[in-house]
């Protein structure tokens, strides 16, 4: 179901779960797209205080007005066999364009939205949020960083930002019977349970509710970023969702499917090779929980770097198989692909010990 006020989707209804997806006692639409202003006197002085040359907080002294589109046109997209589309078309402050596209798989617990923002110009303190208001009561939250995975409040030090976190491809939000993971392509900036910009948060971050606001922009800060942000930029986010706990495995491998997709080459019809016909791999890990991170030409041409990446936090030793490259020599190297000990081989396979959470790299020649 979709509100044709504020262009989000009033329903995701889980056939599998039998569960509605998203709250319906939000105030927002699902992919309701909120402008922000802030309405203070000082304006930004109101959000950052100017000390020394460096901005410090100011506790909630800022005063935003926030406000989305009041109408918005419904239409039929592109029909495939593979995809359905819905396309939504408004307008509102800060946008004078607006394009929420809805993209549904044949045979495939997967839902894309594009949004497509053609940007105003200004110079006067603004942000926009996306809200994705889901159906759960004090949930656990988890979102991939740069190598790892974290929790809000539990794996951050004292003191560190709580108003936003910045995730590398997906988070996954979740209670004990079922969860959701939400996966961001260009907007690495959410927040929890509410806009939480400029409260400064010090004391512990309460996630009451299960929604989910992706920051996309702002001019606020004094330095580091343009005064305006204008012209066409597009956001890509894709959700599905699972029954039980939601293994970090799972989270990283439909996020690297929605990210990353599969590249068609076209080759030639009489081109004969060694790979059988039949699907198959050219790369085996026998553990779920060891995902493979980079597999590449070393950088000084010798052999061949496999990095691998535990992402359960269990201790893990994982069996790599190549089934069609016999393996002649293997050595675990460092991040910069320096030799550091010799891995004992099996012809196509080799054993290599990865920490918790930990990332190791392969040189196989």
């Amino acid at each position: 179901m979709l509100d044709s006020t504020t262009g989000g989707i009033k329903s995701i209804y889980d056939k599998e779960l039998n569960k509605e997806l998203i709250d319906q006692k939000s105030p927002y639409k699902f992919n309701q797209y909120i402008y922000e202003e802030i309405i203070s006197r000082k304006a930004r002085r109101a959000l950052y205080d100017e000390t020394a040359g460096c901005p410090g907080p100011k506790k909630r002294e800022a005063k935003f007005r926030r406000t989305s589109p009041e109408s918005c046109r419904i239409r039929k997209g592109k029909y495939d066999p593979v995809t359905s589309r819905i396309i939504m078309e408004t307008k509102a402050k800060g946008c004078s364009k607006i394009i929420q596209e809805i993209i549904l798989y044949r045979g495939l617990k997967r839902i894309d939205i594009v949004n497509t923002l053609l940007k105003e110009e200004t110079l006067s303190p603004e942000a926009i949020y996306y809200a994705f208001p889901f159906n759960l009561k004090k949930p656990e939250i988890k979102f991939e960083i740069a190598g790892s995975i974290m929790r809000p409040e539990i794996d951050q030090l004292p003191g560190t930002a709580k108003d936003y976190y910045s995730i590398q491809d997906w988070l996954s939000i979740s209670n004990k019977n079922y969860g959701i993971i939400w996966v961001s392509k260009e907007a690495p900036l959410v927040q929890f349970g509410e806009i939480n910009t400029g409260k400064w948060i010090t004391d512990k971050l309460q996630i009451k509710n299960g929604t989910i606001f992706s920051w996309i922009m702002n001019n606020y800060w004094y330095t580091n970023f343009r005064a305006s942000q204008e012209g066409r930029v597009t956001f890509h986010y894709s959700i599905t969702s699972y029954k039980g706990k939601i293994a970090n495995s799972k989270a990283s491998l439909f996020a690297q499917e929605c990210n990353n997709p599969l590249i068609a080459l076209p080759i030639d019809k009489n081109l004969k090779g060694t790979l059988p016909e039949k699907e198959h791999s050219f790369l085996f890990l026998d553990k779920k929980n060891v995902l493979l991170l980079a597999l590449k030409k070393a950088e000084d041409k010798n052999g061949l770097i496999i990095r691998l990446v535990e992402t359960e936090g269990k201790d893990t030793t994982v069996k790599i198989t190549l089934p069609f490259l016999k393996i002649k020599k293997a050595y675990q190297t460092n991040l910069v692909e320096e030799n550091e000990k010799t891995i004992p081989i099996q012809k196509h396979t080799i054993r290599i010990p990865i920490k918790s959470f930990g990332i190791t790299t392969i040189r196989i020649q």
